[in-house]
């Protein structure tokens, strides 16, 4: 009983080649993610931002989420002036404490920063409080239809960057 030397040589060598082969694999996975943690991490979800440049408008929308962020209400303000936006549409989420604070609605302090920068009260127009992002759809849809809107077809949207494609 003999041992043939060349079959033990090529039994070894395939097994060093199957282990190259799956460090190899192990290596090559491990530099994609870190590709992907390092270079895709940082973008992901930039797809769901659009950052257009507002167009004219019949009317600015100001969801409950941005009414009460300076920098939408200074772009209202900017729209009312440079006619690019006549009217100002405000959002109003039901607030839980209201029965316990005697905190004015974000709303109505939104309102009150419009009419300071020079939006007149009678071009704003706050819409009835809601629970939810579909109802607040729901309230903007029955603004639009409804017969005081005079005719508004074109209605610019500011929403908070997480429903900016919902």
């Amino acid at each position: 009983m003999g041992v043939d030397c060349a079959q033990v040589g090529v039994r070894r060598s395939r097994r060093r080649g199957h282990r190259l082969t799956w460090g190899s694999l192990l290596w090559a996975v491990a530099l994609v993610l870190l590709f992907l943690i390092f270079v895709g991490g940082p973008r992901l979800g930039t797809f769901l931002l659009v950052s257009d440049e507002p167009a004219p408008a019949d009317a600015t929308f100001l969801t409950y989420g941005v009414n009460i962020r300076r920098a939408a209400l200074d772009d209202a303000i900017q729209r009312y002036r440079s006619g690019e936006g006549p009217r100002v549409l405000i959002g109003a989420l039901k607030g839980r404490d209201a029965a316990h604070y005697i905190v004015p609605p974000t709303s109505e302090l939104a309102r009150q920063y419009l009419i300071d920068g020079g939006v007149p009260p009678e071009a704003i127009q706050i819409l009835a409080s809601v629970d939810s992002e579909l109802e607040e759809a729901q309230r903007l849809r029955e603004a639009l239809e409804a017969p005081a809107s005079q005719g508004l077809q074109r209605v610019i949207a500011y929403v908070p960057d997480f429903r900016a494609r919902r």
